[in-house]
C-alpha cells in the first residue's frame, strides 16, 4: 500500500498550466481544507486516480473565497453533485476531466 502523502507533498506545479495545484485526497479532507485555508491555495485537482473518492464537492464552501480554478474528474459510475461549485464566487476556471483539452471559462459569471 502506498503511504499517504501530506498536502504539502501534493501541492505542485502541473505541467502545461504554469500554476501550482493541490491534489485533494478525500481520505485527508480535513487536513487538505486546513492547508488550503492556511496557505491560500487557489487551484485544486479533484481526481479519483489522485485520491478524491467523494461523490460531491459540498465541502468547498469552507474555502469558497479562495478557490479560483478547479480541475475535476468525476467518477465514471454513479451520480456526482457539482452543487458545491456554486458556493465559490471567485471560481473563474473549471476543467472537467484531467485529460481533457478544453476548460470552461467562468470569469464573466456573476
Amino acid at each position: 500500500m502506498t503511504p499517504r502523502r501530506s498536502p504539502k507533498e501534493r501541492f505542485s506545479q502541473v505541467r502545461g498550466y504554469g500554476s501550482h495545484f493541490l491534489s485533494v485526497d478525500s481520505s485527508q479532507l480535513e487536513a487538505d481544507i486546513d492547508f488550503i485555508a492556511e496557505n491560500k491555495i487557489e487551484n485544486l485537482i479533484l481526481c479519483g486516480r489522485q485520491g478524491y473518492q467523494l461523490t460531491d464537492v459540498d465541502w468547498l464552501h469552507q474555502v469558497a473565497d479562495l478557490v479560483r480554478w478547479v480541475i475535476l474528474t468525476p467518477p465514471r459510475k454513479g451520480r456526482f453533485s457539482f452543487s458545491g461549485l456554486a458556493d465559490c464566487p471567485q471560481l473563474t476556471r473549471l476543467k472537467l476531466n484531467l485529460e481533457a483539452t478544453h476548460e470552461v471559462d467562468l470569469s464573466n459569471n456573476p
